[in-house]
């Protein structure tokens, strides 16, 4: 499923959910398909939501490698 969050603080943090356990174990069954990305909060414009939640990802995935 998609990778969806509800708010995503300045700092690129998302306090509701472990991304980075999340994406070590997509990570070690070796899967590399592309994340999807929702946001469903009030703080932020959906776009922004899902840009902070994109750069969230990515940060996480370049600490894994």
């Amino acid at each position: 499923g998609p990778a969806k969050t509800q708010e995503v603080h300045a700092t690129g943090a998302e306090p509701s959910t472990a991304y980075r356990r999340r994406l070590e174990i997509v990570q070690e069954a070796g899967d590399r398909r592309w994340i999807g990305v929702e946001f469903e909060g009030d703080e932020h414009s959906e776009e922004e939501g899902i840009w902070r939640t994109s750069r969230l990802l990515e940060r996480i995935r370049s600490q894994l490698e």
